[in-house]
């Protein structure tokens, strides 16, 4: 009061904050974010480290050695002990790809369900039984008898913090769609090759209907290997009958003359052992991830706001 005062045009101070944020660097950092970069995002769900993911501070890999239940996995995750309701009688048998009986369930689903309905609904989708655990219907509905190894797989592949369909599943939350919409996005996402699609190639490889897929090789994060590929393929090792470890033993020792197999192989591995189906492998995946698309919906719906980065025009 009483002293000068000088007044700017926000859009100018807006302008000069940006002129100085590139000049210290700032908008090659927010390009390297958008490649396994920087974090771009607060989360509480999932940290990764050398070891693997942690949900909510609990190692992954350690709940996976316990054979914890996957309810519990899923109770950790979305932070809600709610009881489960019945699952609703199991989808007729198709041929039609794991993915898009998904996809054709949540469009026939409510949009907005709790957590654990819409679950079981899905489970329900994959032709699973209505008795027994997550794991004992996952494992039925994929022609495999060891719902322990399975409860396993699905543990390590419930969350991987802002991994590409996580992401999408965010992004399409963050505007407000229905769950069964946010889920949409992220299967959608899942399905394509160099993310949970890469488990049918990787699948293909261990039957000797194609060569290993490069991807299926390394993962940025784990430089050292990846520690959810290294679990499943022990326990592959293990489970695999005499008729079917040679063959495993060999395909594994090729993989590794390349480099660290990823969590593809490891899922490929371990139904090529339990002698499942052809699509075992990303039907794993996928009913696993779902779980961590519902943690990361809720979350970013508590967050608030759309979820929009900028691009750097590049063009004339």
């Amino acid at each position: 009061a009483g002293g000068r005062r000088r007044l700017y045009l926000e859009a100018d101070v807006r302008d000069l904050r940006r002129r100085a944020d590139a000049h210290r660097g700032e908008e090659p950092a927010a390009a390297a974010a958008m490649d396994w970069g920087p974090p771009v995002l607060p989360s509480a769900i999932t940290s990764v480290d050398a070891d693997g993911p942690n949900y909510r501070g609990v190692p992954a890999l350690t709940l996976a050695e316990r054979d914890a239940a996957f309810e519990a996995v899923c109770a950790l995750l979305w932070q809600d002990d709610a009881p489960w309701p019945a699952p609703p009688e199991p989808a007729l048998p198709s041929p039609e790809h794991p993915i898009r009986r998904l996809q054709r369930a949540l469009l026939d689903l409510p949009p907005h369900q709790p957590a654990r309905a819409l679950y079981t609904a899905l489970v329900a989708a994959l032709s699973a039984p209505t008795e027994g655990s997550l794991a004992e219907r996952i494992a039925a509905a994929t022609g495999v008898s060891d719902p322990v190894s399975v409860a396993a797989a699905l543990t390590v592949c419930a969350d991987h913090e802002l991994n590409p369909s996580t992401f999408a599943a965010r992004v399409a939350a963050s505007t407000g769609a229905a769950t069964a919409d946010a889920l949409l996005a992220g299967l959608a996402t899942l399905s394509g090759g160099l993310h949970g699609g890469l488990s049918d190639l990787t699948t293909a490889w261990l039957h000797d209907r194609r060569p290993l897929p490069g991807p299926a090789i390394g993962h940025a994060l784990y430089p050292a290997g990846d520690p959810r590929a290294d679990h499943l393929i022990e326990r592959a090792l293990q489970a695999a009958p005499p008729s079917r470890l040679p063959v495993l033993r060999v395909k594994l020792a090729e993989a590794r003359t390349i480099g660290h197999p990823n969590l593809d192989v490891g899922l490929a591995a371990l139904a090529y052992a339990l002698g499942g189906g052809a699509h075992a492998a990303i039907t794993w995946f996928a009913i696993a991830r779902i779980a961590g698309y519902l943690a990361h919906i809720d979350e970013q719906r508590r967050a608030g706001g759309p979820v929009r980065p900028r691009a750097r025009y590049v063009g004339p």
